[in-house]
């Protein structure tokens, strides 16, 4: 039943990217949307532009569901590659630890884990800044797993691997990238069709790591009431001690829940300032490239993005980036007027996505289905992106070596174990 056609076309649609782009519409900007705070966003949600968000919106779930029911479901194809043995799964375990221990060390000096829970947003700040490439590294290892369970098919082994690794990684503060590595694990488990049992085993394990490091993660990275300015009361004095923490601390869980669970906020004033000509649309995809560009060889490089910089640039002078979702990322790029092509968007990521989902024919096809189980960062930080160029590099290594390593010529060593018949 769990594998019957229907079901499964419901999971990759409501999964895929169309899915995760309307659930993320749904909890970080149509929750948050209020007509009075965001007049520019109401140009599309209020009538009459409310008539071709929803022309719009229909046209992209009709392409979504005409695609999934071309490509799903899918016969399991056979296995293009060994999987890699336990060995070679330990080795890269052991090296994503000592990765995320580098970056403790490499910002404290020590390794307790009491200076990373009492100073994490030091962590935070200073780990990305000359040590970003450790981070990536880490990263890098983790698509090295989802390689393996596409072409070598999912095994007990690579998925207690692909689990502890994400742990590790969530050590580095990271989010967003970490539960689209999950939901990708989970597709793949979910595609090869395995018995009930291991099915519920997985997806259960893959659950509790992600809700539990996001919640972890989540708290570590508010913000310490030290780092706001002073609060004064109505009448411009200074209020009691007593006062000014309570105050401090109601701004710091209102800045916080903004920066986290509210992106209405961003939508509307790129529109406004594209709106009012304070703002006009540039290729920020192709001037972030630049910071593809080690800091060793380019160490003035901006520690924000060039969107970022253009709209808040207060935010940008703190080294700190701000995420654009979808839309308003296509509008920074190419006028007010692509604000709504959002929808039409991810349906051709759907496309894309069931297309490489249903085969295993090389790089392509994974790179398909990698980005659309990670669609989530599209919807959150835009498709014109220059970080999606850097981890399709990433990947476009990684599919090289592991091709080596499972079909060539360490094929017959402990890096790779024969495949079964």
């Amino acid at each position: 039943m769990l594998y019957s056609s229907s079901l499964q076309r419901a999971a990759f649609l409501v999964g895929g990217p169309f899915g995760c782009y309307v659930v993320y519409n749904a909890a970080f900007i149509w929750r948050q949307y209020d007509p009075d705070k965001y007049a520019a966003l109401a140009q599309y949600y209020e009538w009459p532009g409310l008539f071709l968000t929803l022309a719009v919106y229909t046209a992209a779930f009709a392409i979504s569901v005409w695609a999934t029911y071309r490509y799903i479901p899918a016969s399991p194809s056979k296995t293009t590659y060994s999987s890699l043995s336990r060995a070679s799964l330990a080795l890269m375990l052991a090296v994503t630890a000592a990765l995320m221990a580098l970056t403790i060390y490499r910002v404290f000096g020590t390794l307790l884990p009491s200076s990373l829970a009492d100073d994490f947003s030091r962590y935070y700040a200073v780990s990305r800044r000359g040590g970003a490439w450790m981070i990536l590294a880490a990263y890098a290892i983790l698509y090295a797993f989802l390689l393996d369970m596409y072409f070598g098919g999912v095994n007990r082994w690579n998925s207690a691997a692909l689990l502890a690794s994400v742990v590790l990684n969530f050590v580095t503060g990271g989010r967003s990238l970490l539960m689209c590595v999950l939901l990708a694990y989970m597709f793949l488990l979910y595609r090869q069709r395995p018995a009930y049992r291991d099915l519920f085993i997985g997806i259960a394990a893959a659950a509790i790591v992600a809700l539990l490091s996001f919640v972890s993660v989540t708290e570590l990275r508010l913000p310490d009431e030290d780092q706001l300015p002073p609060v004064q009361d109505q009448a411009g004095t200074q209020g009691t001690p007593r006062d000014i923490d309570e105050e401090i601390a109601e701004q710091t869980a209102e800045a916080h829940y903004e920066m986290n669970y509210n992106s209405a906020f961003v939508m509307n004033d790129v529109l406004d300032g594209l709106n009012e000509g304070r703002l006009t649309a540039y290729p920020h995809f192709i001037v972030d490239t630049m910071n593809l560009m080690p800091r060793s060889i380019v160490p003035n490089k901006p520690l924000s993005t060039s969107d970022t910089r253009a709209v808040y640039p207060a935010v940008a002078a703190r080294g700190t980036t701000m995420s654009f979702p979808l839309d308003a990322n296509v509008a920074m790029h190419l006028g007010a007027w692509a604000f709504i092509l959002g929808p039409i968007v991810a349906a051709l990521c759907q496309l894309a996505f069931v297309w490489g989902a249903s085969r295993r024919i090389g790089l392509v096809s994974f790179l398909a289905f990698f980005w659309g189980t990670m669609f989530l960062l599209a919807a959150r930080g835009g498709i014109l992106n220059y970080r999606i160029v850097l981890h399709s590099l990433m990947i476009a290594v990684m599919f090289f070596a592991y091709s080596q390593v499972a079909k060539g010529f360490l094929a017959g060593w402990f890096m790779a174990r024969q495949k079964t018949a």
